[in-house]
């Protein structure tokens, strides 16, 4: 109820803002005037660099090269550019403009532009603009030339069976990673800038033809009413885009594989590429797509639905487990073995304080150690959490402070979450709020705060898709990989509640089969 009232107050605010007039302005036919407004606009830049220089038989046509010179390869402007201007033989009766951009230029990109306005975002893309006096119009030149990091296997999902290449920050890499793996005619990139001062690009990955065309219109119109003045990551744009956004669980998928992101693309799902970020959204999202991983799909049927019932399992080790402890050992005794018991109890002996708090001050003190371990530097890092868990569990135990169940507890509470690192911090939440239940209403509390947690994730939506899809509502189809992975050939149908346009993604053929023996190859 809630999330709806909200969503009809955004959409009002949204409906009653008002867009700013916007005017583009021209080129002038003067020279100076442009470059006057291109130094006003950008101001006294230390890396803007503007050279001007004659060039023709006679050297009677002045022009102006104008490059930001920390995003910029001069490289390709002396060898394509500015080399062929040396030599350039004009014609008379044909525009200047054309005469470069048709037979004089040999770079791979550049385009004509008549808005002023247009062309100073593009020079701030690290493209070079190419003017000539007594011209209505100029010329954009590809030439960006930044450092980036190189392709490598992302630190957070990596495969042991796979492709180890993942995104980097680079966004035209990162589409060309895409287009490498679907090489289909249907496959759409829109791109978008949002930002209102960093003008930052957004794409739009989706194939025509297979997604609903709804769900492209509606990333459209989420995309188009962000106001924003920065974009420095992904996760700003899934604040803005998700449809509740008050929600701890995540509506909106992301990856760092271009695999993974290519194989979303296919099932009719539309991925969000934004430059400066390896991360990429995907969207709609459901809840069971957090404990699917690339290298299921990648190997055999079996060994991969093992692991996959092991994520489920682990999700609610980490979520529920110290909730669960606090509740059997201070509610329902009864239902713990009486030789289990006898030893928590004997293991508790000496402890000063409750079992809830005693468990909420270990969650709390995991927490920092593993945020320490996160954030300080990768080697001391790593002896920080290691060391310091150990000594201070085992002070802790010596001390009496705690008992050893709780510190056995609370580490395989820890352990669990890295099981499932998408969902790591819905875990960490759902484990502080459970503590707290259990501890206040014991064992009949908690039941009743699962339940809730059902009804909760049942109403959610992801872009008009339910959240819990195909548990509820119900979907026997798409069951073939939720708890379990079938045979890819038995997988036939993209997901029913993305309503794609083309269902079917495996014929009829059958799998393949061994031959028959012919009885020459039994006799020998």
């Amino acid at each position: 109820m809630f999330s709806q009232i909200f969503r009809k107050h955004q959409f009002y605010r949204m409906k009653s803002r008002k867009s700013l007039p916007t005017t583009t302005q021209r080129i002038s036919a003067q020279l100076n005037d442009n470059l006057s407004e291109i130094n006003r606009q950008l101001g006294t830049s230390s890396d803007l660099f503007v050279r001007t220089y004659s060039f023709g038989a006679d050297r009677n046509v002045l022009g102006a090269l104008v490059l930001i010179n920390s995003i910029t390869d001069k490289q390709v402007l002396n060898e394509n550019v500015l080399k062929p201007l040396s030599n350039i033989q004009l014609q008379t009766g044909t525009p200047i403009i054309s005469q470069i951009l048709d037979s004089v230029l040999t770079v791979t990109v550049a385009k004509e532009e008549q808005s002023l306005d247009s062309a100073i975002d593009e020079l701030l893309a690290g493209k070079a603009l190419l003017l000539v006096d007594g011209e209505t119009q100029l010329i954009v030149i590809e030439a960006r030339g930044t450092e980036m990091r190189p392709v490598e296997e992302p630190v957070t999902e990596s495969v042991i069976r796979g492709p180890r290449e993942g995104f980097n920050e680079d966004l035209v890499t990162n589409l060309s990673m895409i287009r490498r793996r679907i090489r289909n005619r249907n496959l759409q990139v829109e791109t978008y800038k949002i930002g209102q001062q960093t003008n930052t690009q957004v794409c739009l990955v989706y194939i025509r033809g297979i997604v609903k065309d709804e769900l492209v219109k509606e990333v459209r119109r989420r995309l188009s009413s962000i106001r924003i003045d920065s974009v420095m990551d992904s996760g700003y744009i899934e604040q803005w885009i998700e449809d509740n956004p008050y929600s701890i669980f995540p509506t909106v998928t992301n990856s760092e594989k271009p695999d993974v992101v290519s194989a979303k693309i296919l099932e009719g799902r539309v991925a969000i590429l934004v430059d400066g970020t390896p991360v990429v959204l995907m969207v709609p999202t459901v809840f069971v797509e957090f404990f699917q991983a690339a290298e299921d799909y990648y190997s055999r049927p079996y060994y991969a639905s093992m692991t996959r019932f092991l994520r489920y399992w682990a999700f609610f080790v980490s979520a529920f487990l110290p909730a669960l402890y606090i509740a059997f050992e201070n509610f329902q005794k009864e239902l713990i073995p009486p030789p289990l018991l006898i030893g928590f109890a004997e293991s508790r002996e000496g402890v000063p304080f409750p079992l809830g708090v005693e468990v909420l001050f270990m969650v709390i003190l995991f927490e920092w150690l593993r945020e320490a371990g996160v954030r300080m530097p990768r080697p001391i890092g790593q002896a920080v959490s290691i060391v310091g868990a150990l000594v201070i569990g085992e002070a802790a135990v010596n001390a009496g402070m705690i008992g050893a169940p709780t510190v056995m507890v609370i580490a395989g509470a820890g352990i669990t979450a890295f099981v499932v690192p998408s969902l790591g911090d819905v875990s960490a939440l759902l484990r502080f709020v459970s503590i707290i239940v259990a501890g206040v209403f014991g064992l009949y509390g908690l039941f009743l705060f699962y339940y809730g947690i059902g009804v909760y994730l049942a109403d959610l939506r992801s872009f008009g898709i339910p959240y819990f899809t195909p548990i509820a509502p119900m979907k026997f189809d798409e069951w073939k990989d939720v708890l379990v992975r079938f045979p890819l050939w038995l997988q036939k149908r993209r997901p029913d509640s993305l309503e794609t346009v083309n269902q079917n993604k495996i014929g009829n053929a059958a799998p393949p089969s061994p031959p028959n023996k012919s009885p020459e190859g039994d006799r020998t």
